[in-house]
């Protein structure tokens, strides 16, 4: 094809249908690609009743909670926590551990229930029991949950509310 000075067009049109086409396909690959992302995203909930999860392993689900205290001196805002403070200025309190390993099959509706029996048993070094009992107010807990890889830090306030903080491994 020529233009109107007799210069050869086509090309340069054919190329850019091409750069089009190509464009769009690699759009609609990455719009697809942050849709898987965001749709198979685990969600993880934690409330002094129980832990959710929809995205439990289908066979193993290593769960280890930890009652944490303020390290003398420590102090965390919880209007502003980060991961720096809350490593930073928490410590374990060894009155309270328990570890749980768990098959999806046995999680149907995605929660464990610490206040119920959920057919399998909780650990600790001195016990095993079925029932670890509600998560207390006022306290600070630690759940390393092995098909998860960030450590989950929460505050259970007065009211029974969550305040919850995850720590990436790689920054800590």
């Amino acid at each position: 094809m020529l233009d109107v000075s007799g210069n050869f067009i086509g090309r340069s049109l054919i190329m850019k249908d091409n750069q089009r086409t190509l464009l769009y396909s690699y759009s609609l690959l990455l719009a697809l690609v942050i849709c898987f992302a965001s749709c198979t995203r685990t969600e993880i909930e934690i409330t002094p009743e129980y832990i959710y999860n929809n995205n439990w392993s289908q066979s193993s689900n290593s769960i280890d909670i930890s009652l944490l205290k303020l390290k003398p001196n420590g102090t965390l805002d919880l209007n502003s926590l980060n991961q720096g403070d809350v490593v930073d200025n928490l410590e374990m309190d060894s009155s309270f551990r328990y570890f749980t390993n768990v098959k999806r099959s046995q999680v149907s509706t995605g929660k464990i229930y610490f206040n119920k029996d959920n057919g399998f048993s909780w650990a600790n070094d001195k016990k095993t029991t079925n029932v670890i009992g509600n998560l207390k107010r006022n306290s600070w807990y630690r759940f390393a949950i092995d098909s998860y890889q960030n450590k989950i830090y929460i505050f259970i306030d007065s009211l029974n509310s969550v305040h919850k903080q995850e720590v990436v491994p790689t920054n800590y």
